[in-house]
């Protein structure tokens, strides 16, 4: 189980940009922390190093959070100068172009939380040995 916090969404303008930014992060729930709360995957613009300008791509799916290193971009084994460009991180910023964006963005991740804690457990459950007499 995770803990999703929705930061309350206010009116934001900076050089002649007006947005509404969507903050959530992410945490561990106290019932269940057996699914880490990097669940955002993120572009990163710069290779190796993660940085604000980044774009948050999508909530993990339960192949990325195996496959996708937390908090920043990693190099290659082998080859340094090629970079895995996705990562995952526990919170995200999304500047969207009105509140009812932000609502309706938030609702969709909220349902992708729903699906990757269920694919989550499923997993759990199938790494269990079980036996069925027919």
């Amino acid at each position: 189980m995770l803990k999703i916090t929705r930061r309350s969404v206010q009116f934001s303008e900076s050089e002649n940009q007006q947005s509404w930014p969507l903050m959530v992060t992410c945490e561990k729930s106290p019932v269940d922390s057996s699914l880490d709360p990097e669940i955002f995957v993120y572009h990163a613009k710069n290779n190796a190093d993660a940085s604000p300008d980044d774009l948050f791509v999508a909530v993990a799916s339960i192949h990325q959070m195996n496959d996708l290193p937390k908090s920043a971009p990693t190099l290659v084994p082998g080859d340094p100068d090629k970079c895995i460009p996705y990562y995952r991180m526990s919170a995200l910023i999304f500047h969207c172009l009105t509140p009812d964006e932000a609502e309706t963005l938030y609702a969709q991740i909220l349902e992708d939380v729903e699906d990757l804690v269920a694919a989550h457990k499923s997993l759990a459950n199938l790494q269990t040995e079980s036996e069925t007499i027919i």
